[in-house]
């Protein structure tokens, strides 16, 4: 009996931190964010055209502020403060000058909806324009991944406003966010779904700082056609340092080495069975920091076809910065899938700058080196063309480099040379913070059309050439693109001959010393005059901002080797050379301004009541509600209960 009742007490105990909770957002949002990790403040936000509707929630019944910051610090941040005090509810737009008071903007180009105080909370609703209105005071939003800092005080102003004594002490953080085409967010619902786990299941993390786990699962058997329509990652709670990036890839051939699947091994080492290098063609992904992605109600990435993969290999990417020991991980990745047929068949493509530590060069002391990669024409056109195709359509894709990324975009390029807007583009590339997004309006590409990868690298901080390599300290510049109608191409990448990056360096008379696996490089490489590996050689020059610019440029415009995969091989109709793309008209992004007005809105209104609590006459400290009541009488019982176990 005293055992039941204290599985009771349980239960009840659950239901009284589930009542108690923070207040619900006073409409429907496309999307919305905890910003910090113990879901003190959050944030809910809407995009109508050129305005953005916020919506932000503190866990205090003082002052609660946010700011778009260009690099997560204060300086130069565009912020807003608001509060609810003596029933009325406030909003202030500010800017930030360092690690101090923020002082109010001379425009104040921010229009207060609502605010209210309920149960411990403060919320206060707001919209501003997308444009940044007042120049050196406000933030333009873009769809590059933007710094959100945030902080709350445990007081109102005493005044009119803030001031320096209102100070949010250790109440603060920052965390990286994408507020436009951004579909991680979003929630749809999803009927008759089936979920399929993959898991490395007690997998005992190495004591090295990057390694990449593959582990092979063999597919549901299914006897018709279905659809993936979501995935997400399935990260171990405490470990979302540890996992960088999860890629599941499909098996083109069968899989031999059958007592080796669902075992983890080091990917692309001598220990890794020859026949999981035939997974190569990706399914789904997922990067550090993103959410769940679904596809769209008229798209699905097939499943239980003739040409569907009956075996997918996953592949981990792990960092152990600090070389912790015994760290234990069951991460892995959910698909979801169906028989509810969509309409197209979607599929997952990666462009982009083939891996590779030989052409792959980035050169040290260099704070801006472009690195560029293609998609050409000749491979899109004729996996088009072998799909009875004359044009795909993205709806969404992701970026992805290492640390020294900071600028990605994905150029589309038009079969006269013209450029067209971007498809993916962020000029505040954040590696911790890597989400798939969906685009509002899908982007058309024909045949004839090509894509090019670009990456704006930041090798100040180095003092030697870092090369494209699986390690965050090496690098990548790809992007995954979510198109339909699906063809058969996978792999759509180019890189620059290795022997017109020798000729540059006036590397005539080179020969191979060795073989290294999985990839050659520049080491394997030495100049038969001075005796000195290709690397050594490249290191002991002098680097700066220009002659990087001038490296750039050079290889830039040099012959390139493609890669156009197809059901896990080369294409056979696609020549292994093509010529540097020439794009003889760029595009030049349009540049965002205000809708007149932008000033003189309302920034105080008469506090909204408590939802539930019906009249709304509360104080500073927090209105009364039906669920504050709830809390008070279940919190007497169960009090009143463990006290009679």
């Amino acid at each position: 009996m005293q055992k039941d009742l204290q599985c009771f007490c349980f239960v009840l105990a659950s239901i009284v931190v589930a009542v108690y909770g923070a207040p619900n957002a006073t409409e429907p949002y496309d999307h919305h964010s905890e910003l910090d990790m113990h879901g003190q403040m959050k944030l809910y936000w809407n995009v109508n055209g050129s305005y953005i509707t916020l919506e932000l929630h503190g866990n205090t019944t003082g002052w609660i502020g946010m700011g778009f910051s260009p690099n997560g610090a204060m300086i130069g941040a565009d912020m807003f403060v608001g509060w609810v005090s003596s029933g009325t509810a406030y909003i202030t737009d500010r800017h930030g000058v360092g690690n101090t008071f923020p002082p109010k903007d001379t425009e104040q180009n921010v229009e207060l909806l609502s605010g209210f105080e309920c149960d411990g909370w403060t919320v206060v609703k707001f919209k501003r324009q997308l444009a940044g209105c007042e120049s050196g005071s406000d933030f333009t939003i873009t769809g590059d991944t933007i710094k959100v800092i945030y902080a709350y005080g445990n007081t109102d102003p005493t005044g009119s406003d803030i001031v320096g004594s209102n100070y949010h002490f250790t109440n603060r953080g920052a965390k990286s966010l994408i507020f436009l085409n951004n579909g991680g967010a979003t929630t749809q619902t999803i009927t008759n779904a089936l979920n399929y786990d993959m898991l490395n299941i007690q997998f005992p993390l190495p004591q090295i700082k990057t390694f990449y786990s593959c582990k092979v699962f063999q597919l549901p058997r299914l006897t018709k056609k279905h659809h993936i329509i979501k995935f997400e990652a399935l990260v171990q709670k405490g470990h979302e340092l540890n996992v960088h990036h999860i890629i599941v890839y499909g098996c083109t051939r069968n899989i031999t080495s059958v007592q080796r699947i669902g075992e983890s091994v080091q990917c692309y080492s001598a220990n890794m069975p020859l026949d999981f290098y035939s997974c190569n063609s990706v399914v789904v992904g997922w990067a550090i920091g993103g959410g769940p992605f679904t596809l769209p109600d008229h798209v699905g990435i097939p499943l239980g076809e003739p040409d569907s993969p009956t075996h997918v290999l996953m592949e981990v990417h792990y960092d152990n910065p600090n070389l912790v020991a015994g760290l234990i991980d069951n991460s892995g990745i959910r698909m979801s899938y169906t028989d509810q047929l969509r309409q197209y068949d979607g599929d997952i493509m990666q462009v982009g700058h083939n891996v590779s530590p030989t052409s792959q060069i980035i050169p040290p002391n260099t704070p801006s080196y472009l690195q560029y990669g293609e998609c050409t024409s000749g491979c899109l056109a004729q996996a088009m063309n072998d799909s009875s195709l004359s044009e795909i359509k993205i709806i969404g894709g992701m970026l992805h480099s290492h640390l020294l990324g900071r600028k990605l975009r994905l150029r589309h390029i038009y079969g006269n040379g013209t450029e067209g807007p971007f498809l993916l583009n962020d000029d505040n590339y954040d590696f911790n913070y890597q989400e798939m997004r969906v685009f509002t309006k899908e982007k058309r590409i024909n045949s004839g059309d090509s894509m090019q990868m670009v990456c704006d690298y930041d090798s100040s901080d180095r003092s030697n050439f870092t090369v494209g390599g699986l390690s965050t300290r090496k690098e990548m510049c790809i992007a995954y693109v979510v198109y339909y109608p699906k063809t058969a191409l996978k792999l759509c990448e180019t890189q620059p001959v290795v022997q017109s990056i020798l000729n540059y360096f006036n590397l005539t008379n080179v020969g191979r010393t060795g073989w290294s696996w999985p990839w050659t490089r520049l080491s394997d490489f030495i100049d038969n005059f001075t005796h000195k590996t290709v690397l050594d050689i490249i290191n002991s020059m002098h680097w700066n901002q220009t002659t990087g610019s001038m490296l750039s440029s050079a290889v830039q415009y040099m012959e390139r080797k493609v890669t156009c995969r197809v059901n896990g091989s080369s294409h056979p109709k696609v020549g292994a050379n093509a010529p540097a793309l020439n794009v003889a008209q760029a595009y030049v992004a349009p540049v965002a301004t205000c809708a007149v007005p932008n000033t003189g809105f309302p920034v105080s209104k008469t506090k909204e009541p408590c939802p539930g609590s019906g009249s709304g006459s509360g104080s500073g400290s927090g209105s009364p509600s039906i669920k504050g009541f709830m809390f008070t009488t279940l919190a007497f019982v169960l009090l009143s209960l463990m006290a009679a176990a």
